[in-house]
Formats: structure tokens, sequence, C-alpha cells
């Protein structure tokens, strides 16, 4: 039987440290929504490409590419880091018996972006934001990476899949959860990284990005 594999004190500090920085969450929320925008841009950029335009003068597009699944998939993984960066930042993440976190608590380990938004505090604010949390998980683990899900039943009754509607809708939320964060880092006078991190945030994330640079 494999014992449990001991871990020094310095790999137990960094890993406890990692699980408990909202910054390097939001990082990494950050550069996957920048994706998510990136293969959007890429699929205008190839729609143009392929524009069609006959003898008399009108411009017909042929269909855009099926890039939906990769970039919502992307951008349902930036909303669960930078949830998981509000978690943390609301100070919601226990400290175990031995002192150092060496694995994620179970608040972190899973993937149901509807729940990780009620301990973030992030509210959907219309009705893609609520289909984009409920389904959020089914495009982490399933739709985003393959193309069908485990089984039948995982399917819900509705399930929007325009990248369109649910890319913005998953940068608003990802706004939301950083908002959590400036908000925990003002009550604890970071007044001036708060306003940084939602300037960056946004910028960093935008709509315009699809045809703008990365």
């Amino acid at each position: 039987m494999p014992t449990k594999k001991p871990y020094d004190g310095a790999a137990a500090l960094a890993f406890d440290a990692l699980v408990r920085s909202e910054g390097r969450w939001l990082f990494t929320a950050a550069s996957l929504m920048r994706g998510a925008h990136a293969v959007l841009r890429q699929v205008e950029v190839d729609a143009r490409a392929r524009e069609i335009t006959s003898r008399s003068g009108v411009v017909r597009r042929l269909p855009r590419a099926r890039l939906h699944q990769p970039a919502v998939f992307l951008a349902a993984l930036a909303v669960e880091n930078a949830l998981k960066g509000a978690i943390v930042a609301r100070g919601l993440v226990p400290k175990p018996p031995e002192g150092l976190l060496t694995e994620l608590p179970g608040l972190l380990k899973h993937h149901d972006l509807a729940e990780l938004a009620k301990h973030a505090k992030v509210k959907p604010t219309d009705e893609h934001e609520r289909e984009a949390l409920a389904n959020g998980e089914l495009y982490v683990m399933a739709l985003g990476r393959y193309h069908i899900t485990r089984k039948l039943s995982d399917y819900p009754d509705k399930l929007v899949t325009d990248p369109f509607v649910l890319v913005p809708a998953y940068r608003r939320l990802y706004l939301g959860a950083v908002e959590t964060v400036a908000r925990e880092e003002c009550t604890r006078q970071s007044y001036d990284r708060a306003t940084r991190r939602l300037y960056v945030a946004r910028v960093r994330s935008g709509f315009e990005a699809i045809t703008g640079g990365v």
C-alpha cells in the first residue's frame, strides 16, 4: 500500500501561499479570458478573409468557423479561477489542523460555477449570466473539450452555445469576481491595489480584444 508522500516545509509553504493568493487566481483568470477573446478574434479574421464579393458588389460571408466550444471553455475556466480568487479574498479558505494546505480545500475542489458564485458573492444580473453559471461545469468538464457529455442526462433542457452571447456574459461575471476581490482589499485599506486591479481587469479582458491586440 503506498504511503502518503511527505512534503518538506518549503514545498508546503509555497503550495499554501499559492492557494491563498487571490492575485494568482486572478492572473490565471485574466490569461484565460484573453485566450477566449483571441479565439473569437481569429474567427472574425478568418471570416473576413473568406468574404466573397459578387460582380454586383454584394459582399457575402461564408459561415463562420465553429469555434464556440474552445472559446466558451476558456471563458468558463476564467470565471472559475476568478470566483475562486474571490472566495480566497473573502477569507473562506480554512486553515487545516497541520497548519499548511497541501491540497485544495473542498470549497475550491470542484467546477460548479453557480456554487462558487454563491460563496464569492457574485450575483448574475441577467438570463445569459445565469445560464453561463448553470452550464459552466458542463463546458469545463465536457462540451469544452469533447463533442459530447459523459451521459445523456447531463444535457440541460436549454443550452446556449453562441460564443458572442456566452463570452461577454462570462466576462461580466469575471469582472464581478474581480470587484469582490477589490472590495475585500478596500476593507484592508489597500485602496491603490484595488483600484489598479479593477482597471487592469477591465482593460485586459475587454471584449474589444476580439478585433484588437491580445
